[in-house]
């Protein structure tokens, strides 16, 4: 049983920039949260103020379609209101017993300070504090979120370095976590007329071949939902880092459209014994995990998927 974390070295994500001169990507500190443009044309907003847990929303594809669901930050008609927890895109775990997945019973992630913005680099840089229910800190991390697009595809790189700063901590071999996005209801697989949801238009691969509701708990280096939102050909493609701890990771990826990366839960994946997958990290110690989402305006196939991944495996470590 592997308990040791493995501390990856920096790697420099490259995401390109080749639209018109006139697009540029604009990152804007607001009230209570940061917005991410492309030119005029909203992108994403990192909200981090009155919130149990940092996310991204909303999250728009290229021609401004919407590829998350609005609920619970907003309630519309033909979405389901399941799983209040799954806000768009955003990262959770358990952690040492607490629950910073659904964050139901007082455990919060407060990210501290404002979050610094590089303009040059396109990213927000935000710590937080991973706070249980008598408001003691368990641990930290420092996620960076990076931005790029281009003609027919926007990117939002994922840097995750969890921190037992406050003490050993043991990261809990559970399905749910880790880094995760709840697709546009269109995306899902499985229709839900009782909650509203009655004709969907996704379907799912992974890179291993494997298709539809089968993705979950399966091991791959990426998964691929592709369909039409609002009519529209659109796809959202999540690959995972090959330096990444036991890369190719396990997904937590549903039919009702929740696609989580989630090295650990290889108890409920994997049938392994309980708490195999389990992690412990002594104090001081971090875990990094980077994860690359991307939103095409067309229905993209696993060979394409494939070579995406083959672009983010040429990215060469910076040191």
């Amino acid at each position: 049983m592997l308990r040791t974390a493995v501390i990856l070295v920096a790697v420099s994500f490259s995401i390109v920039d080749r639209c018109s001169a006139q697009s540029s990507i604009v990152i804007e500190r607001g009230e209570n949260r940061i917005t991410v443009s492309i030119g005029d044309d909203l992108f994403t907003a990192f909200n981090y103020k009155e919130t149990a847990k940092p996310f991204l929303y909303p999250v728009l594809g290229p021609g401004q379609l919407q590829m998350t669901r609005d609920f619970p930050m907003k309630k519309i008609a033909g979405e389901s209101t399941d799983h209040p927890h799954h806000k768009s895109i955003w990262i959770g775990q358990e952690i040492s017993g607490f629950d910073f997945w659904t964050c139901k019973r007082g455990s919060t992630i407060q990210v501290v300070g404002d979050p610094a913005i590089d303009l040059e680099n396109h990213t927000i840089t935000a710590n937080s504090n991973w706070v249980d229910p008598k408001g003691t800190t368990i641990c930290s991390d420092t996620t960076t979120w990076t931005f790029g697009f281009d003609e027919h595809s926007r990117t939002i790189d994922c840097e995750f370095v969890l921190s037992a700063s406050a003490g050993p901590i043991t990261i809990d071999d559970s399905k749910e976590g880790t880094v995760a996005i709840r697709t546009h209801p269109d995306l899902r697989l499985k229709p839900a007329p009782k909650r509203g949801v009655k004709e969907v238009f996704g379907n799912a691969i992974n890179s291993q071949g494997t298709e539809g509701a089968d993705v979950w708990g399966q091991t791959a280096s990426w998964v691929l939902y592709s369909g039409t939102i609002d009519a529209q050909p659109a796809s959202l493609l999540i690959l995972d880092h090959p330096k990444n701890f036991r890369h190719p990771t396990t997904w937590h990826a549903r039919d009702y459209g929740l696609i989580a990366a989630n090295p650990f839960g290889l108890h409920d994946f994997q049938q392994m014994a309980k708490g195999s997958g389990a992690v412990k990290l002594a104090e001081g110690q971090t875990l990094t995990l980077r994860y690359r989402f991307m939103f095409f305006d067309d229905m993209i196939d696993a060979e394409a998927a494939a070579a995406q991944f083959q672009l983010l495996q040429e990215v060469q470590p910076t040191k």
